[in-house]
C-alpha cells in the first residue's frame, strides 16, 4: 500500500520527484533490511538477547540512509566501505587462483 502513496504524492498531493524518489528509497531499503532480518537465525534477532546487528555494505550517502533505517529500527550496524569489499574480494579470488594453478 506504500507504494501507491508514491503515485498518490505526484498526483493529488503535488509531491515533486524528488520528494517521490527519496520516499521510494526509503521504502525500498526499509523492505530489503527487514528481508535480511527474517533470513537471520530465529527469525528478526540475530542474538538470545533479541538485539539486531546489520552489516552494511556502501558508501557515502547510501550508506547514510540505510543507517538511517537502521537507527529507525533499533538495529546496530556495521559500515563496511563497498569499494574496499569489492578489492578484498578480488584479492581473494586472485589469491585462490593462483593457489590452485
Amino acid at each position: 500500500p506504500h507504494l501507491f502513496d508514491v503515485r498518490a504524492g505526484d498526483l493529488l498531493l503535488d509531491r515533486s520527484p524528488a520528494w517521490n524518489a527519496g520516499y521510494l528509497s526509503g521504502l525500498l531499503i526499509a523492505a530489503e533490511i527487514v528481508s535480511e532480518l527474517n533470513h537471520l537465525p530465529g527469525g528478526q534477532t540475530s542474538s538470545r538477547s533479541g538485539h539486531r546487528n546489520l552489516a552494511i555494505i556502501a558508501a557515502g550517502g547510501l550508506a547514510d540512509r540505510y543507517r538511517t533505517a537502521c537507527d529507525a529500527m533499533d538495529i546496530t550496524t556495521r559500515l563496511i566501505d563497498g569499494k574496499d569489499a569489492t578489492l578484498a574480494g578480488l584479492g581473494a579470488i586472485h589469491a585462490h587462483l593462483n593457489q590452485t594453478l
